[in-house]
């Protein structure tokens, strides 16, 4: 080997090590970056509020769901989950509201949103109607904040309305092949 193929070789062969430790670093840096991205979600918890009549807090349930679908509860998924937690404790309640909480920002206004004072309130959103409800990407180590509220009231029962639905009513059908119209002759 010449001295100039040599040295053209040991130049190489740094250039591919410093290289190769350039993309080491940089896939280091990367990880430690990586939980200030915006990516799916996967997982949401659920806060369950059972309110008494007068809308005082008795208790709070969570409970996380993992989703079928990232981004997103289907329609059908969101409606088993409020029907199967309608009653706590042998009492039932009815469904009060609903609100969804999506941590939507992007890791370049991380900066903006800790020197703003009562921002976290932007991130609620009321759901109206039992639809498919949709999450929109979040940084990952925020993802933990993303969550859906339910409130339920207690069922209030009056008393002498409690046996309204239990009453039994007769129904009579007759067949009407068999009923004959008769009309009346005038005078």
């Amino acid at each position: 080997m010449t001295r100039k193929n040599h040295l053209i070789h040991i130049m190489s062969n740094n250039t591919d090590n410093e290289y190769n430790k350039w993309i080491e670093d940089f896939e280091t840096q990367e990880k430690t970056y990586k939980t200030y991205y915006n990516e799916d979600n996967e997982v949401i918890r659920f806060y369950f509020i059972y309110m008494d009549t007068n809308k005082q807090i008795e208790t709070i349930r969570k409970e996380s769901f993992i989703l079928s679908k990232p981004n997103r509860i289907a329609k059908e998924e969101l409606v088993d989950i409020l029907k199967k937690n309608t009653s706590l404790n042998e009492k039932q309640y009815a469904l009060h509201s609903i609100d969804k909480y999506n941590f939507s920002l992007d890791s370049s206004d991380i900066s903006n949103f800790l020197r703003e004072d009562n921002n976290s309130l932007k991130f609620i959103t009321p759901i109206t109607k039992l639809d498919t409800i949709y999450f929109e990407k979040t940084i990952t180590m925020m993802q933990d904040l993303n969550d859906i509220y339910v409130f339920y009231i207690k069922k209030e029962i009056k008393p002498g309305k409690a046996n309204v639905n239990n009453t039994t009513r007769r129904v009579v059908f007759t067949d009407s092949s068999t009923k004959k119209n008769k009309t009346r002759k005038s005078n």
